[in-house]
């Protein structure tokens, strides 16, 4: 990400992960990982799922006992400029395939979900992904730029053209209502794959 996003994220992280926030942060990994499968330190994508539980938990989880999420808060008590403020509010979190690089060397993803083609910003770190992989992650719009956040999902190619399917009936149907609860489930359904990976994935991912 750029560096006054990435230095914003980690200021939040670091204060919302620490000291009376502490407890809040344990009660939301049990939170979190119930809905989408245990994560354990052996497990070779253990790294990125506990990446994509940070963007969760600043970006979504609110506390039973508060009415926003830490990063809504925390935009708020540090007085953050209008761009910072829109760039967090306003999370494009949805299904995405990486394409390549456009003639600008820009690397391009595109949103199943929403059915768009979307160019990181210039000099973007390569997500380590290659040509066709899909992904559950969230993109920060910072200054009219595209960044990808560090949490990212890998799912199966084999089950493509299930998701594009089902990305379409949400779509048409207008039904955002229903694309966290699909994402979140998606991470589910790849959790339990990966216990029974020489199975056919299509066994696992049924909506």
């Amino acid at each position: 990400m750029e560096r006054a996003l990435q230095s914003f994220y980690d200021q939040a992280l670091k204060e919302y992960t620490a000291g009376d926030y502490y407890q809040v942060l344990l009660d939301a990994k049990n939170e979190y990982f119930a809905k989408v499968g245990p994560a354990r330190e052996e497990d070779t994508d253990y790294e990125s799922r506990m990446n994509c539980f940070n963007d969760w938990y600043l970006l979504q989880y609110v506390a039973p006992d508060k009415t926003k999420t830490p990063i809504k808060d925390f935009l708020i008590r540090q007085k953050a400029d209008e761009a910072l403020r829109t760039a967090f509010y306003e999370v494009n979190y949805s299904l995405f395939e990486y394409v390549g690089h456009n003639f600008s060397k820009q690397i391009v993803l595109f949103d199943i979900l929403h059915g768009q083609k979307i160019a990181l910003v210039s000099g973007h770190d390569h997500p380590g992904l290659v040509k066709g992989d899909i992904f559950i992650g969230r993109i920060l719009t910072y200054l009219g730029k595209n960044n990808l956040m560090a949490g990212v999902c890998l799912l199966p190619r084999e089950i493509r053209a299930m998701l594009i399917q089902h990305c379409k009936k949400i779509r048409h149907a207008r039904a955002a209502d229903q694309e966290i609860p699909f994402l979140m489930k998606l991470e589910l359904l790849k959790t339990r794959w990966k216990n029974y990976a020489h199975l056919p994935a299509q066994k696992f991912f049924k909506f």
